[in-house]
């Protein structure tokens, strides 16, 4: 996501990351946005090097993960900061998951405007992920209704209360999709 920084502060707010990375300054001092997301209550704030937030590093990094040349194919400029973020997140994926990353998915732009606009007192009074008064999720709306069984299908759910749909023919196909499920009960239980 990119955007003014309230709009990005708002974002984070809402959407609780469990780690933020951030670039260091060429001189190794730690960003200014940096406290003001550990005021959000967010602490786990990871330093990363300036240099893996350039367009020449996220141009590798694309080109190793996707096979991609440029960015522009995935609806994105090369020098997006979304583009330029990914780059680093893959870099730090690489050093610390000792794994593939195959299982990733290429870039895809999250709108704010697709989503309903909650801000974040809103949020908090409406208890959607954790209640005001104890800040756990016993009490809250996901809780009530949260009945998944996959950690894949609560955080969908969990992503789905999070950011609402504002968009009637998005809602009417995700309200479609529930209703087949349910008259299927058989491939409920496959899963």
């Amino acid at each position: 996501m990119s955007g003014a920084e309230g709009e990005v502060l708002d974002e984070i707010s809402r959407l609780r990351p469990a780690e933020i990375m951030i670039p260091e300054h060429a001189s190794g001092q730690p960003h200014e946005i940096g406290n003001r997301i550990k005021a959000l209550g967010i602490n786990a704030i990871t330093m990363r090097p300036g240099w893996q937030f350039t367009p020449h590093h996220a141009k590798e990094q694309l080109a190793r993960q996707w096979g991609i040349k440029t960015a522009g194919g995935s609806g994105f400029a090369d020098d997006d900061p979304a583009v330029l973020a990914t780059g680093a997140v893959l870099s730090y994926l690489e050093e610390t998951q000792k794994t593939g990353l195959a299982h990733i998915r290429p870039l895809r732009r999250h709108v704010v405007e697709d989503y309903l606009s909650i801000d974040p007192a809103s949020y908090r009074s409406l208890e959607i992920d954790r209640t005001t008064r104890a800040g756990t999720a016993e009490g809250s709306l996901l809780s009530a209704i949260d009945r998944t069984r996959s950690s894949m299908g609560g955080r969908l759910l969990r992503q789905w209360l999070r950011t609402p749909l504002c968009d009637v023919e998005h809602i009417g196909a995700r309200q479609g999709a529930i209703a087949a499920l349910l008259e299927s009960p058989s491939t409920l239980k496959s899963t």
